[in-house]
């Protein structure tokens, strides 16, 4: 990605709204933080091999999964040892749409939640 946006710094943005949004009875599990922190560094590496322009991030409030996708206008997968084929092993959901405004592949992955209720 030209400008930089690292995928995790998105989604903690985004997860820490969340977590003050889902109030005390919440709380986030470090090691899941972690997992979600390594799934966003192979998400960086596609974006950079795809030449990605952005960053969605979305947390499902009923099921507490993370939406993570990205415009991908050059997507090119040449073998299954591409970082890609970790990320949809990993991802709870993997989904495939195209833009409207640019006409670009839009990837997206679930993956699960960092959250467990407390008490």
């Amino acid at each position: 990605m030209s400008n930089k946006v690292k995928c995790f710094n998105v989604v903690k943005m985004v997860t820490d709204e969340a977590t003050s949004q889902f109030g005390p009875g919440w709380t986030e599990c470090e090691d899941r933080v972690d997992i979600l922190r390594q799934y966003c560094e192979y998400i960086d590496k596609v974006a950079e091999e795809a030449n990605a322009e952005a960053f969605e991030v979305e947390v499902d409030d009923i099921e507490m999964t993370i939406d993570v996708k990205m415009e991908c206008p050059d997507l090119v997968i040449e073998n299954a040892s591409h970082a890609f084929y970790d990320l949809a092993e990993r991802a709870l959901k993997l989904s495939f749409a195209v833009s409207k405004e640019t006409g670009n592949l839009v990837v997206g992955f679930t993956f699960p939640s960092i959250w467990s209720r407390v008490g």
